[in-house]
């Protein structure tokens, strides 16, 4: 799972815990990592990120699922679940 945030983001700024949990728990699973758009933009845009936060699941170097604005715990561990599950 990767966040796309920028820093001044007040919905970006609120995903944090919710990342950091996620990256706690799926420790040994899969790798949950960060974004700063502000810094990192040209990664951003070869991923078509448009709004903060986006968070995108990427499986084998694609695409797997991608989510957008502040969500939940729940909802992102089961975007992760779906892609470790995927054959």
């Amino acid at each position: 799972l990767v966040d796309f945030y920028h820093p001044s983001c007040s919905h970006c700024q609120a995903m944090e815990p919710v990342v950091e949990r996620l990256a706690t728990d799926f420790q040994g699973q899969a790798v949950v990592g960060k974004v700063n758009v502000t810094t990192d933009g040209a990664l951003a845009t070869a991923w078509g990120v448009r709004a903060y936060p986006t968070f995108i699941v990427i499986r084998d170097g694609e695409e797997h699922a991608t989510f957008l604005g502040e969500t939940t715990y729940d909802q992102l561990a089961h975007l992760i679940r779906r892609a470790l599950e995927a054959s």
